[in-house]
């Protein structure tokens, strides 16, 4: 569904302890709790953890330069401090296009954070969808498969620093709630 092509690089940093991988867990299920989802035993006795170890990844639309994703140490706090700041903010003083447009930055801020090793991208769709349904948005999975390249360039380009393009998930966003007719079909040019 998304394209991983080029492996992220792993570089090495001490290994987190039990108790913060636990921690770290917890975030995840209270992410799932926020959905009335439960993890399953099978999820609870995976090691699939948030990663130990600092990445990178060569992006196409960054001409080869990588995001600068969270370093491993940091996760737990970046991901406390993204959804400390989604509680704090009051829907119902903004209109739609506002609201929408909120999300798909905390999503994208999460998406930035890149807690896992493999499977971010997947990761923030099917939250996306479902924190969005649960805020009274209709939204299915449609756009997020037929445009998942174009979703994936559009976070890695609302990440990249100083060179920043939001636009591109901006058009994406407005297709996806908004009933826009951008073309998310080419793709994004590097920068």
């Amino acid at each position: 569904m998304y394209s991983e092509e080029i492996a992220y690089k792993i570089e090495s940093i001490d290994e987190l302890g039990p108790a913060e991988k636990r921690d770290n867990w917890y975030i995840s299920f209270g992410l799932q709790a926020v959905d009335g989802l439960k993890p399953s035993e099978y999820m609870r006795g995976l090691a699939g953890e948030f990663r130990e170890y600092n990445i990178s990844k060569e992006e196409r639309v960054l001409s080869g330069i990588s995001v600068l994703y969270s370093s491993a140490d940091m996760i737990h706090d970046a991901l406390a401090y993204d959804f400390e700041r989604e509680k704090g903010f009051d829907y119902s003083s903004e209109g739609i296009a506002e609201q929408a447009h909120h999300v798909m930055k905390f999503i994208s801020g999460i998406w930035q954070v890149h807690p896992f090793a493999e499977g971010n991208t997947r990761t923030c769709a099917v939250f996306a969808i479902q924190y969005l349904r649960a805020l009274g948005f209709a939204v299915g999975n449609e756009p997020f498969r037929e445009h998942s390249q174009y979703f994936r360039d559009a976070l890695v380009m609302d990440n990249c620093g100083r060179d920043r393009k939001p636009e591109y998930l901006k058009m994406f966003t407005e297709n996806l709630l908004l009933g826009g007719s951008h073309d998310l079909g080419t793709q994004i040019p590097a920068v």
